[in-house]
């Protein structure tokens, strides 16, 4: 349990402490234990100032105490953490590299590139099945990229703020669709078996780099909260955030950043093959 959560617990009001007591007993998984670790949710504030974090926790209590059903109840915490995404520390950007990864295995971000990346007829033969999606996506790095052809409606994920991750001297498994998987902890998907697409921009091509928090991880268990530790050059892993991976791999540094057209893309997007989630 963070310092920081249990000032902001206890600047709640008593009734404010109980309903979010009872929202605590209600998470799954290690959505409990990863809110009471939370210690990065400053806002823009100094560090160890609990105030952000407060209204968090009091946004959630709140909306866990109106509503009757679970259905409602996931909702509520759902809507509180997309309140305050991007509320993380700021990194400072002489802290992070000059390129970012972004790993998507969203099925409406490949499509929008396999139709505005290889063309319709791309396109029309996927969905004939006269090629694979994975064909479609292989081709990628043979064609001619070109990231004017994206619109501003094809973005890199949802959401106000997406996670990213960046090369580090310990490496990572980013010739494998399976290791990076599991070195990124990501979430398990209601499918048996799905891509994974390796994005690469520059820094300064997006804003807002911050640490990610609770609220952008939402209802995901698999994300892991920054340790309470003040951002130290001398301890460069305190200067981001780190994966919680799954089996034996390497953690990952993680950060979030304000989401952006497809655009910033300077080069094609490489297919790493499947996973098994």
């Amino acid at each position: 349990m963070s310092d920081l959560y249990q000032r902001a617990v206890a600047s709640l009001l008593e009734e404010e402490r109980e309903s979010l007591t009872v929202l605590e007993t209600w998470l799954p998984d290690r959505l409990p234990e990863n809110l009471r670790s939370e210690s990065h949710l400053l806002g823009d504030r100094p560090w160890g100032d609990p105030a952000e974090l407060a209204k968090f926790l009091r946004c959630c209590s709140r909306e866990h105490a109106k509503v009757e059903t679970d259905e409602e109840r996931r909702t509520g915490y759902q809507g509180s953490c997309t309140s305050f995404e991007g509320k993380g520390l700021p990194i400072e950007r002489d802290r992070l590299p000059d390129r970012l990864l972004r790993y998507s295995r969203s099925d409406t971000v490949t499509r929008a590139l396999i139709k505005k990346a290889l063309g319709r007829q791309a396109k029309g033969s996927l969905n004939r099945e006269l090629i694979s999606i994975d064909e479609a996506l292989a081709g990628l790095s043979t064609f001619s990229w070109d990231p004017r052809r994206m619109g501003e409606e094809d973005r890199l994920g949802r959401g106000k703020m997406v996670f990213a991750t960046f090369e580090h001297p310990a490496g990572a498994p980013r010739d494998s669709a399976q290791g990076m998987a599991e070195a990124l902890a990501l979430p398990r998907g209601p499918l048996k078996d799905e891509f994974l697409l390796e994005f690469s921009y520059p820094t300064d091509s997006v804003t807002n780099h911050r640490f990610p928090t609770v609220a952008e991880a939402g209802w995901v268990p698999e994300f892991q909260p920054a340790l309470e530790v003040r951002p130290d050059p001398a301890r460069p892993d305190t200067c981001w955030g780190q994966t919680r991976p799954r089996g034996s791999s390497t953690p990952q540094p993680e950060l979030v950043h304000g989401n952006a057209s497809l655009r910033v893309l300077d080069r094609p997007p490489r297919f790493l093959g499947r996973f098994n989630s």
